[in-house]
């Protein structure tokens, strides 16, 4: 399971994620692992994934593949990476049919976030597509993104998100704010877990956010 947070404003966007992930073994305990689920598609665009384990390698091949490619925009991006989820993720499926018929219990969905710039969007150069693919059914179906997005919802989170969306909080803000339910939400949930990523991306390009003090709430 994992933690998404997903910010957009006429300004840029932002994409929070935690990095726990939790591995049920052979004999049904479950272990808790950590790993990065948030990537650059080269300069101005991002992936994130959500859900099955099996998304952050193929997050992580995309995105290589993407910035070897020069993808840009939206449109050229999504194409391709809903093809390589659905072959890389249809495989996976296939090879594990027994193990999943033996643990009903496994997570079956796997969610997929690009964020980037539009070349056709002219209500908003900035722009968030979500492809879901939701007890293991394919092809991936492409959900509603609004401004503010959370995986899985966090309805108080969002509200908090429109409220800085309608008083023009700057990116900086949002990215701290962000961060700090990560902390909270890790607290409370055991399938929330750090380290937390915190991508902004604005027309200077893609940063990562990091508090000033790691200890500080």
């Amino acid at each position: 399971m994992t933690q998404e947070i997903l910010y957009r404003c006429a300004e840029g966007i932002v994409m929070a994620s935690d990095s726990r992930i939790v591995h049920i073994a052979s004999d049904g305990q479950r272990q808790y692992l950590a790993a990065q689920k948030v990537f650059t598609l080269g300069k101005q665009a991002l992936i994130g994934t959500a859900g099955a384990f099996v998304g952050v390698g193929i997050s992580r091949r995309f995105a290589e593949y993407a910035q070897g490619a020069r993808l840009q925009t939206l449109e050229e991006i999504v194409p391709p990476a809903r093809q390589v989820f659905e072959q890389e993720y249809g495989r996976f499926i296939q090879e594990n049919r027994d193990w999943f018929a033996a643990h009903p219990e496994a997570y079956r969905s796997l969610y997929l976030l690009l964020a980037g710039p539009s070349a056709t969007d002219r209500v908003s150069p900035w722009q968030v597509r979500v492809l879901a693919s939701e007890e293991h059914r394919l092809p991936f179906q492409e959900l509603p993104a609004g401004e503010v997005l959370t995986i899985p919802r966090r309805l108080g989170v969002e509200g908090q998100l429109m409220m800085r969306l309608k008083n023009g909080s700057p990116l900086e803000d949002v990215a701290a704010f962000c961060y700090n339910v990560m902390l909270l939400l890790a607290d409370r949930d055991p399938n929330v877990g750090g380290p937390f990523h915190v991508a902004i991306l604005d027309h200077e390009g893609i940063r990562w956010w990091q508090p000033a003090d790691e200890g500080s709430v």
